[in-house]
């Protein structure tokens, strides 16, 4: 009998080993898994904070691309700024624009903007991670899958969008620019900003009214 609890005891006991065996192992994997979420937190960092404005040459989800239809992910920054008074000064012709017309914005003949208007020309990156096109979604018959708008990016201040170096890279809109998945691009736009009763310092790219809904840039005009 006593040789019987012995035995039983003895089973007992590694019972409890096993379990305590079992527990570091969960304690382990817990450890493990909270390294991860560490790593994608610290990923997540590197996109700009929705409380406050971007940066130039800070990168942000281009939501304007992908919502109502598209899908996936796609990167933008605003990278450079420049103000010019003449179109020439660009390096820019007048066939190339859009919607810039002789006598109501500009002048053909002294190649200069009427009123107070500069001409704003900002740089773009875009990342293209695994996104679908919203153009695509809205215009199949005219948009292919990753065909996407320059004009969806966001405006800046007072000004719309007149050109864009990739107009005709899609054939049946001048907005239209083409990027696979998995590719980046830079992207020259010019926007006909009108200064009357602001100032050059004043002037922001606007994806969203708030920042709280997208990304809003200051270009950091001021010395212009």
């Amino acid at each position: 009998m006593k040789k019987t609890f012995i035995i039983v005891m003895f089973s007992f006991i590694l019972s409890l080993c096993g379990c305590a065996s079992q527990s570091i192992q969960i304690k382990d994997t817990s450890t493990e898994e909270s390294n991860k979420n560490d790593q994608i937190i610290a990923e997540n960092d590197k996109i700009p904070d929705p409380e406050r404005d971007t940066e130039m040459g800070e990168k942000f989800l281009a939501k304007n691309l992908i919502v109502d239809g598209g899908s996936g992910e796609i990167y933008m920054s605003v990278d450079n700024a420049k103000v010019y008074d003449f179109l020439s000064e660009a390096g820019i012709k007048s066939e190339d624009c859009f919607e810039l017309v002789d006598g109501l914005n500009y002048n053909a003949q002294t190649d200069s903007f009427l009123g107070e208007r500069k001409l704003i020309l900002l740089e773009f990156t875009l990342e293209n991670i695994n996104a679908t096109s919203r153009a695509n979604a809205d215009s199949p018959e005219r948009f292919g899958k990753y065909d996407f708008r320059v004009d969806s990016f966001g405006g800046c201040t007072n000004g719309p969008i007149i050109y864009s170096d990739k107009h005709g890279e899609v054939s049946s809109h001048y907005m239209g620019f083409h990027l696979e998945p998995g590719s980046t691009t830079q992207i020259v736009c010019g926007y006909l900003v009108d200064l009357h009763g602001t100032s050059l310092d004043k002037i922001t790219f606007n994806t969203a009214a708030t920042p709280e809904n997208g990304a809003i840039i200051n270009l950091n005009l001021g010395d212009n």
